[in-house]
């Protein structure tokens, strides 16, 4: 719409232009003359020398006229190439500048579509992380707790079969000691038995030999 606008504006300024041009090559070449009064006394030669130089001078004033017509036409064409010039320069300028930008906000597009794609991927990673973190925390503490437990069943049955050791040992010992005193009376009592056996023995045989 903007180009439209310009080209419209430079073709009627070139309009104008022409028209103003125009006008001016239509305007008389020559200043008007009045009718001149006819010296007789002046020479023949000497009018023809001013006609002769005034038509030089309007011949001259015709080829500047229309060489300022020619330079006159001319402007408005450059200056339509300049606008025209100007307007391409600002359209690549302008498209240039919109791909850049398009480009440019694509691949921020992409890369943030990656990013989230990435966060999705790095929350789920760090869910199924958690997951196994809190899995395994809870083996432990069940591992933990069967040891504790097992720790515990052992020191309970160690201190009863400790007491109960200890308790047949000093039962044992008593045993032991009446066995050992049983014993040594018994052997007391055989020895007594089997001396006063060979005191009667000695005695007898002894009696035996005196008779």
């Amino acid at each position: 719409m903007s180009n439209a606008k310009k080209t419209g504006k430079s073709k009627f300024l070139g309009d104008d232009l022409n028209d103003l041009i125009n006008k001016s090559q239509f305007v008389k070449e020559s200043p008007k003359t009045g009718p001149q009064k006819r010296n007789k006394s002046a020479a023949p030669a000497i009018q023809e020398d001013d006609v002769s130089r005034l038509m030089i001078d309007q011949q001259v004033s015709m080829k500047k006229r229309k060489i300022s017509a020619c330079q006159a036409s001319e402007t408005p064409q450059k200056v339509r190439d300049a606008i025209m010039q100007q307007i391409e320069s600002r359209q690549q300028c302008n498209d240039l500048m919109l791909n850049n930008l398009s480009n440019i906000i694509t691949k921020l597009d992409a890369n943030q579509a990656q990013m989230i794609e990435n966060q999705d991927k790095l929350e789920q990673l760090t869910g199924a992380l958690l997951k196994c973190i809190q899995q395994s925390s809870a083996a432990h503490k069940q591992n933990l707790k069967l040891l504790w437990d097992f720790h515990d069943t052992f020191k309970k049955r160690y201190e009863e079969m400790n007491v109960l050791h200890k308790a047949e040992n000093e039962k044992l010992s008593e045993e032991i000691e009446d066995d050992l005193k049983n014993l040594e009376q018994k052997l007391i009592m055989e020895t007594k038995r089997s001396g006063w056996d060979n005191v009667r023995r000695t005695i007898f045989h002894a009696m035996q030999n005196d008779l």
